[in-house]
Parts: C-alpha cells; structure tokens; sequence
C-alpha cells in the first residue's frame, strides 16, 4: 500500500458505553472530503538560566469533513443520525478509510455553528452545501503508534506547566 492513512470511503461507528455497536455510517466521500489534522502536545520548563526543556506528551487529532461542495441527502441523513447518536449518549468512533481497520479513533464532534445551504437548481439540484464538520480525539494518542496514550503518572516524572505547541 502507497498510503499511510490510506484511501477509502469514511466509516463512523456509535457504540454503547459497553462497547457494542448500534450504528455503522458508511459515508460516501472519499479523502478528498476529508483532512487530517495532527496537534502535538509538549510539557516545557523555562530553566533558571533562560534555556526551554521541553517533552512530547502525547498527539491529539482532529478530522474535518469538506460537505461545503455538495453534500448528497443520503450523506446527510447519515450526519444526522452520528449527531442524534452523540446527543444520546452513545460513543462515536471514525475510522477515517475503510480499508485500514487498524486505524479508528474514538471522537466528539467539534461544537460549533453548522450550515445548510441550498444548491442552485431548485428540484434538479444534485443535492445541499454543508460544512465543514469537525471531529477531535477524545483520548491522546502517541503519535506514530496510534494507540492510546497514558500519561497517568507522569506529573510525577516531570513537574510543571503544559502548553499547546504552537
């Protein structure tokens, strides 16, 4: 495979808190309706003399999804019910290509004002302008090993104030 993150269509999945799955969203768009965004999370400690330490703590990720071109009701309807599902209660998890089952990350949608526009041609419109929609990780995760990250103990290693690279 040419691709890291690879190249499929979107999956969302709603499960419980016990982890079954009630809900599977298969979306239509491809990556090119999708961008992937790393953030880099460091602890960093100004020393007496004027020098900066910094550690790597963790990676948070977030997913923007581009409906903003056309968004088809089929794509719309299944939005819908991922925020019906969230506001339920339930846990949504993406797994940004669906030939890569080793990469799904539990997320909460970003919560801010969303759109719906008509596109032009009245009843022969292809379909709505929507978007963007935001999805972040929920949990850290280590960057480049994708899995979750613990950093339970490590106020304990290395006392001081976090701060979001910039």
């Amino acid at each position: 495979m040419n691709f890291i993150c690879g190249f499929g269509e979107t999956i969302f999945y709603s499960r419980t808190a016990e982890g079954q799955t009630v809900g599977t969203y298969l979306f239509s768009f491809y990556n090119e309706g999708l961008i992937e965004y790393d953030e880099d999370i460091y602890c960093e400690e100004e020393i007496i003399d004027g020098s900066v330490e910094e550690k790597y703590l963790y990676t948070k990720k977030e997913f923007e999804i581009l409906l903003d071109q056309l968004m088809i009701s089929s794509d719309a309807m299944l939005l819908q019910h991922l925020y019906d599902d969230e506001r339920a209660g339930l846990k949504i998890f993406i797994q940004p290509n669906a030939e890569n089952n080793q990469r799904v990350f539990p997320v909460v949608s970003v919560k801010e004002k969303r759109k719906l526009e008509k596109y032009p041609g009245k009843e022969n419109s292809f379909g709505n302008k929507y978007g963007p929609t935001k999805w972040k990780t929920c949990k850290p995760i280590y960057f480049g090993d994708w899995t979750l990250a613990d950093v339970s103990n490590f106020a304990e290693e290395f006392e001081t104030v976090c701060v979001t690279s910039t």
